[in-house]
């Protein structure tokens, strides 16, 4: 039974968080591939979303390796992103975001399974 969580979990875990770190990369490219005037003002409204969306595969490394600097980090870039937002700030469409939290809420859920089995 172990065998089987510790597999499932580790499949959610990497799928979740490559996923986000997907997101973050398209986001990167697209800020870089833009001309300097357009970037300088293209920073601060994504400078949230890419705070949140970073803060969250890390707190799921954080718990999944049970380290508690590292769950700290992201807890605080979570944080960080909500405090800078404004009305400005760009956002996720809801077709995107909502799977990317349900599959981070499913490596979580199973992270805490492993950790109550094993």
């Amino acid at each position: 039974m172990q065998e089987i969580v510790s597999g499932a979990t580790v499949v959610l875990v990497a799928l979740s968080v490559t996923v986000y770190l997907s997101l973050m990369a398209v986001l990167a490219c697209k800020l870089a591939l833009e001309e300097p005037p357009v970037r300088r003002a293209m920073v601060p409204p994504l400078l949230p979303l890419f705070c949140q969306n970073c803060g969250i595969p890390i707190a799921i490394l954080g718990f999944a390796l049970r380290s508690t600097d590292l769950a700290l980090v992201a807890i605080l870039l979570i944080a960080l992103g909500l405090v800078v937002r404004t009305d400005t700030s760009a956002s996720l469409h809801p077709s995107i975001e909502v799977p990317l939290l349900m599959s981070a809420l499913g490596a979580l859920g199973a992270v805490a399974l492993f950790n109550v089995i094993a």
